[in-house]
């Protein structure tokens, strides 16, 4: 069955030969693996225009869920993978619409963070002088 870690696995099959010896695969049965591999995507796809989109929408799944472990943005991109990952969860076949939805909300997420983090100060009773201009310490000394 195809899931949306499509290109996690495909990153196992092409890294199994030297990887970690606990798992390490011959390379006759990285090649078996990877027949299979395609013969599933040949199976599931009947033409080349479907299978694309659903190569990227692969891509961008696993690029997101790359993104939600690392970084300044982890926490939205930690967003954007648990939509992807309930919609895999039942079976949802990804699509580039879905991993769309998916980076509009970690942007929507990233935008808020911003704005709660910007103070927007619409009155101050306090007078920084340092930053005055010449005119304003001068009419400041007039007075």
């Amino acid at each position: 069955m195809l899931t949306g870690t499509m290109m996690e696995e495909l990153a196992t099959i092409i890294t199994c030969v030297t990887g970690d010896a606990r798992h390490r695969r011959t390379l006759y049965e990285a090649d078996q693996d990877f027949e299979r591999f395609g013969k599933t995507l040949i199976a599931n796809f009947k033409d080349t225009v479907t299978l694309w989109e659903f190569l990227r929408a692969s891509l961008r799944q696993c690029q997101i869920h790359k993104l939600s472990k690392v970084g300044k943005d982890k926490a939205a991109w930690a967003k954007a993978d648990e939509y992807l990952t309930n919609l895999m969860d039942s079976d949802t076949v990804l699509t580039l619409e879905n991993t769309d939805e998916a980076i509009k909300r970690a942007q929507n997420y990233m935008q808020r963070q911003d704005n709660d983090g910007e103070k927007h100060v619409a009155f101050s009773s306090t007078s920084d002088e340092s930053n005055d201009g010449e005119e304003v310490k001068a009419l400041r000394a007039a007075l």
